[in-house]
């Protein structure tokens, strides 16, 4: 057995048993934490006296022999170290101590057995020394206590050294035992602190044999606190391990569990109940708390506290790791600790903590037998809920609605399950539906809930609910109540965006039309409201200044929680449809990133569609791709509800444009609610399927797609090119089909519904205007376009425009300017991995002809300064500026004076008029920096 930083208290002990031998005796009164290595000290010592041919009497007390008298005193007699005439004798006295009082009149007084108890010991010293050890004194008996006493009183001219060892006590400075025994001028106290840290990385490096011993011995020492006892269970704990999966640092298992509960067997009451009271509460616990808890003063947690630190269970009021919690409350009685849950959460509730705090005890329980209980399981289940929550808010109102008995808060809780279940089990809300409106119909709910039903059922296909709740919404809305106007305009304007064809019809129950303008007051104090206009406005007039403005106040302005949601998933979409794709992307990711941390499965849908919308416009396919399959994946399909439309659409269109027809086809063949097709998220999946039609040739069944979704759009009022651009893609089709005339007519028709902020639909608009004019007119339009989505970031589109563009010049029998916009076709279609149809025939143009230089154009591109050399051939290659000054790490000014000089250089206008000699060079310098063969993918906007 080895020992670890006790060589001071060993060698204490040597000492003393030097000054024993001599005749002098002495007492050692060890003191330690549970746990802390007094009896393996003594066991220790006891082969050194024993080698020294002491006559070694011991005993080792414990609880469960408290009350047996002599039990600690029997022990220390039983010992082979006795001669038998010796060990006969004591029997005997033992004997003769146990007959009751009142015998025979030869019986002598229980003192005088005592004294007879005495002389034995002091007779044996006589011849040799005496080693009297008792371990953990403090379970001793009274009686065998009584004895110690007596004879640890007259060792101090003898041959006889005492050694006890004590658990450090928590209720004061000394012990009872210690403060009799301090009197006495050859008692030696000696304290066992915990292992240091070298002491725990010694213990690591003999035990482990680990090279890497001081770092481990750290984590080690932060587990335990130095106690001997975790360390040790740690380590064989580790020792069980696989040693495959085996880590270095500490791993709590079940000896380490078990340890921690035999730590706390071995204490009182007071510290193992303190202990408990700890682990239960959790971050709640304060000595506050637990004295309330416990029905203790005070001043005894705060020792009991202590000694727990000091036993290496806690570190201050916490436990060092969340393993010793869990052991302790594991090894405490099933009813004892329901009933302590019960009493937790009434202390917690009485000095007003917080609800969720409450509540986690009552659910501990199982209970909500009494108002309070419901009242803060309500409060508990709204705040988790705003934070995202769902799950564990839901079992509380599940709990909460079994044991309430009031008809009017069960039906208030239905609908709080109903709005939850609405985003994380939609199939369950089905069964929730009668009984609310049954409860609607009894005036049991009041309106502002009822509308905020309304909203959840349909966002999630509830269609067949409006049947009658608006007669029922009707009946509410005739009772005065606060905020009830703002959350039906809430409710109206969701549902002009969402279910159009109901809108008219809720909105005439409501008492208003549904495209009313909103007060001034009613955007500034509500940002639903104010999120909905600015999202209705980017669809009408795309990037309008005062939309962006507030949907970026909302951004800004609001933490993200089951309230904001809503309002911040407007706003980001206002931001898309506004064509601020580099903030939209920078937002995405930091609301990803959020909702990742607090892992809200539906939060995570929603942005990461977003993210994938805003990475198909910046023409980063694979990324959108990756992210509309992570937004399907996060949710089921019932949870999606009627908004699946829009995830699918945005991976429609991806794997369209990547040229993945399979794929496409898979996902065609998932199912989707027939409600959706009521909704614009219906119009968008349909423009998607059109689209894919599109692609395949399949020209009759993509018209019929675009057609379809133009008279939806027309039936409910909400023609808007910006959601939909339906004419756009039908001239596509008229113009595979020869139709010049009849696709000339539908661009014009949705150029006529543009805003001047409409700059996305504009670009497409003049794209397809140009494609039914002749060469000349097509390269001006083609070029307005070409501009607009070099602006934008719109790579794909600008391949396709720049594609259009070379049939144009070669049209023209401008073969310079067609071998320029063929090439920035190519590399922009191998920038964004498009393979479409349209795609690949870009790719199969000749490398030769894209790559051609114009007589006399290698002269002027000599005189080049190496900086302007590389600022054209990136700007040849249809960077914009802001691009090519991240790329090159200089200033946007820079650029811009570089491009000036080359332009003049090279006798040219603009930067579309860059040769095509540029290309070679950054062809190979590619290469070289990303292998032969490979593309640098689409860097992102700064």
């Amino acid at each position: 057995m080895e020992l670890f930083e006790r060589d001071r208290e060993f060698s204490t002990l040597n000492d003393l048993l030097a000054h024993t031998h001599n005749g002098n005796g002495q007492i050692a009164l060890i003191t330690a934490a549970v746990g802390n290595g007094k009896t393996a000290l003594l066991r220790k010592f006891g082969e050194v006296v024993r080698r020294e041919g002491c006559v070694t009497l011991n005993a080792s007390c414990a609880g469960a022999e408290q009350k047996v008298p002599l039990a600690a005193l029997t022990q220390l007699f039983d010992s082979p170290s006795l001669e038998a005439k010796d060990a006969q004798r004591a029997a005997e006295l033992l004997s003769e101590w146990h007959r009751p009082a009142g015998g025979s009149a030869a019986e002598r007084p229980r003192a005088q057995v005592m004294l007879e108890l005495v002389r034995i010991i002091l007779d044996l010293s006589r011849t040799k020394t005496v080693v009297l050890s008792v371990d953990d004194v403090h379970h001793s008996d009274p009686e065998s206590l009584q004895y110690l006493q007596h004879i640890l009183r007259r060792v101090h001219a003898s041959r006889v050294l005492a050694i006890l060892t004590e658990r450090a006590c928590h209720n004061g400075p000394h012990s009872p035992l210690q403060t009799e025994l301090l009197r006495q001028p050859n008692v030696h106290p000696l304290w066992l602190p915990p292992l240091s840290l070298q002491g725990v990385a010694e213990m690591v490096s003999v035990t482990a044999g680990h090279a890497f011993a001081q770092e481990l011995g750290t984590e080690y020492h932060a587990l335990t606190g130095g106690n001997c006892s975790l360390v040790q269970a740690l380590l064989r704990d580790r020792a069980g391990e696989d040693p495959a999966g085996r880590t270095d640092g500490p791993v709590p298992g079940s000896a380490f569990e078990q340890s921690v509960v035999r730590c706390l067997a071995s204490e009182e009451p007071v510290l193992r109940g303190t202990a408990r009271g700890l682990a239960l509460l959790g971050d709640c616990a304060t000595q506050e708390v637990l004295a309330l808890l416990l029905r203790l003063p005070r001043e005894t947690v705060a020792r009991a506290l202590h000694a727990l630190t000091v036993t290496g269970i806690l570190d201050g009021t916490r436990f060092r790791h969340p393993a010793t919690a869990a052991a302790v409350l594991g090894d405490m009685p099933l009813g004892e600790r329901d009933a302590l849950h019960r009493r937790a959460a009434r202390v917690l509730y009485e000095m007003n903590a917080p609800a969720p705090a409450v509540a986690a005890h009552l659910l501990s329980t199982g209970s909500a037998d009494e108002p309070w209980m419901i009242e803060s399981l309500i409060s508990a289940a709204d705040t988790l809920f705003q934070q995202g929550r769902s799950v564990t808010a839901r079992t509380y109102l599940e709990l909460g609605h079994r044991f309430s008995t009031d008809d009017r808060q069960r039906a208030s809780i239905g609908i709080a399950l109903a709005e939850i279940e609405c985003r994380i089990s939609p199939q369950a809300v089905s069964r929730r539906v009668p009984q609310l409106l049954a409860a609607l119909r009894a005036g049991l709910v009041p309106g502002r809930k009822a509308l905020r039903l309304c909203e959840s059922l349909l966002w999630n296909g509830q269609v067949d609910a409006f049947d009658e709740l608006p007669d029922l919404l009707g009946k509410l809305m005739a009772v005065a109540e606060p905020d009830l106007d703002t959350e039906a305009e809430v409710i109206r304007r969701l549902l002009s965006s969402t279910f159009p064809q109901l809108a008219e019809k809720v909105s005439d129950v409501l008492g208003r039309p549904a495209r009313q303008p909103l007060t001034t007051s009613a955007l500034a104090t509500n940002n639903r409201l104010k999120a909905l206009a600015a999202y209705d406005t980017a669809l009408a007039r795309g990037a309008d200044p005062g939309a962006v403005a507030d949907a970026k106040q909302i951004l800004n302005g609001s933490a993200l929680s089951e309230a904001t949601f809503p309002p911040i998933t407007m706003a980001l979409w206002t931001l898309v449809h506004a064509d601020r794709l580099s903030e939209a992307e920078v937002w995405s990711d930091r609301l990803l990133g959020e909702a990742e941390s607090r892992g809200t499965a539906g939060w995570l849908a929603s942005f990461a569609w977003t993210r994938a919308s805003v990475a198909l416009r910046q023409g980063n396919l694979p990324s959108a791709e990756r992210h509309a399959q992570a937004a399907i994946g996060h949710l089921p399909l019932d949870a999606w509800g009627v908004r699946v439309g829009g995830p699918y659409a945005t991976l429609l269109h991806t794997v369209t444009g990547m040229g993945k027809h399979a794929d496409a086809t898979g996902i065609l063949n998932r199912p989707v609610p027939e409600a959706m097709f009521g909704t614009p998220f219906g119009l968008v999946y349909l423009h998607a399927r059109g689209r894919c039609c599109l692609a395949r040739r399949q020209y009759q069944a993509a018209l019929n797609d675009f057609v379809a979704c133009g008279e939806l759009m027309a039936s409910w009022r909400l023609d808007r090119p910006a959601l939909v651009p339906w004419r756009s893609s039908a001239a596509e089709v008229w113009l595979h089909l020869g139709h010049t005339n009849k696709a000339g007519r539908l661009v014009e028709e949705q150029l006529a519904l543009l805003t001047p902020h409409d700059s996305t639909v504009r670009g497409a608009s003049l794209r397809l205007l140009g494609l039914t004019r002749r060469p000349q007119e097509r390269v001006v339009l083609l070029n307005k376009a070409a501009e607009m989505f070099q602006r934008l970031g719109r790579k794909l589109e600008l391949a396709e425009v720049q594609a259009d563009l070379g049939e144009a010049y070669q049209a023209l029998g401008d073969s310079e300017q067609q071998r320029v916009a063929v090439r920035r076709a190519r590399h922009l279609t191998q920038e964004c991995q498009a393979k479409g149809a349209h795609c690949v025939a870009l790719l199969d143009v000749s490398r030769d002809s894209a790559v051609q230089r114009h007589d006399g154009m290698d002269d002027k591109l000599a005189h080049l300064s190496d900086a302007e050399r590389r600022v054209s051939e990136l700007a040849a290659l249809g960077r914009t500026n802001r691009e090519i000054s991240s790329s090159l790490c200089i200033t946007i000014s820079t650029v811009e004076q570089h491009l000036t000089r080359v332009y003049r250089k090279l006798n040219i206008q603009r930067r579309q008029d860059l040769p095509a000699g540029l290309r070679p060079r950054i062809a190979t310098r590619e290469s070289e920096q990303y292998g032969a063969g490979r593309i640098p993918l689409a860097r992102r906007h700064a």
